[in-house]
């Protein structure tokens, strides 16, 4: 234990020297993907925020080192996952629908910036041309799956996912583990994964009354097109899609090289850019 204090200790000294802005994220390919591709010339120390003692890690440790910062007189933020709202169980939140509103919330403080999607993959999926480039540059198997543009996914697979993000919604409610994850790439019919997800002992009420607040973050919009696909992605496994599309997986995953087109192409998301201007002017 004091060998632990110590090695806290000597990390707190180490930061007081650094006059930078300490900027946490959940893990460390997120900590390539925005330190290392896309704002890397900016004066801030981006770092994952690592895990504990006893293995907790991501949005809890963000959480935790920026606390434990602040204790410590050490200027510091944190850049969590939309998800962090299920794993709480924030149901107005993470059911929020207007983006404006939701942002305004900042529910774990100001120093602790919640993305309004999914996680920071769902950041790579907002330039389909960008994706069918991907997709192009990849094996010749691959290139011959095809998916209409101007979006990455069908309707039908837009549906599936829709649905497993209720059903991860229904596991947290009920404090058991999510099943979204492992069924990334289920590919039979929605009345089928509902059969397979009742089998798991998830209660179709309880999954239709989700499905109620997850339809409406794409309502009004035509099927098919951007906006839609903007919209209802917000809520969609972002990694679950990138599985989809054959660009992450064990063998391959294409999340950096995604994320460096994106940079090339001045491509990087608003809502990104302005988290890192607001953290500018921490510094100013």
């Amino acid at each position: 234990m004091a060998a632990f204090k110590d090695k806290n200790k000597t990390e707190f000294t180490e930061k007081s020297y650094l006059s930078r802005l300490f900027v946490y994220l959940e893990s460390e390919e997120d900590r390539q993907i925005i330190g290392e591709r896309w704002f890397f010339d900016e004066d801030f120390e981006f770092r994952s925020s690592g895990h504990d003692a006893n293995g907790a890690g991501g949005c809890s440790m963000v959480l935790k080192k920026v606390q434990d910062d602040e204790d410590n007189g050490i200027e510091s933020v944190g850049l969590v996952d939309r998800d962090i709202l299920l794993k709480d169980q924030q149901w107005d939140l993470w059911w929020e629908t207007d983006d404006i509103k939701f942002k305004s919330e900042q529910p774990y403080g100001e120093k602790i910036k919640v993305l309004t999607r999914w996680e920071i993959e769902n950041y790579l999926l907002l330039e389909p041309d960008i994706i069918a480039e991907m997709k192009a540059d990849c094996s010749p198997k691959k290139r011959s799956i095809q998916r209409p543009a101007p979006i990455p996914l069908d309707l039908d697979e837009i549906t599936l996912l829709t649905t497993l993000t209720c059903a991860d919604a229904v596991c947290h409610q009920h404090g058991n583990k999510k099943v979204g994850d492992n069924m990334a790439k289920f590919n039979k019919t929605n009345q089928e994964l509902r059969g397979n997800l009742k089998e798991k002992n998830i209660s179709l009420n309880d999954l239709d009354a989700m499905k109620q607040h997850a339809d409406k973050f794409s309502e009004g919009e035509v099927k098919g097109s951007k906006e839609h696909w903007m919209k209802q992605s917000r809520i969609l496994n972002g990694k679950a899609i990138l599985k989809r599309l054959q660009l992450f997986g064990r063998r391959d995953d294409h999340r950096f090289t995604l994320a460096s087109k994106i940079y090339d192409k001045n491509k990087i998301d608003e809502e990104i850019e302005n988290y890192i201007k607001e953290f500018r002017e921490i510094l100013a």
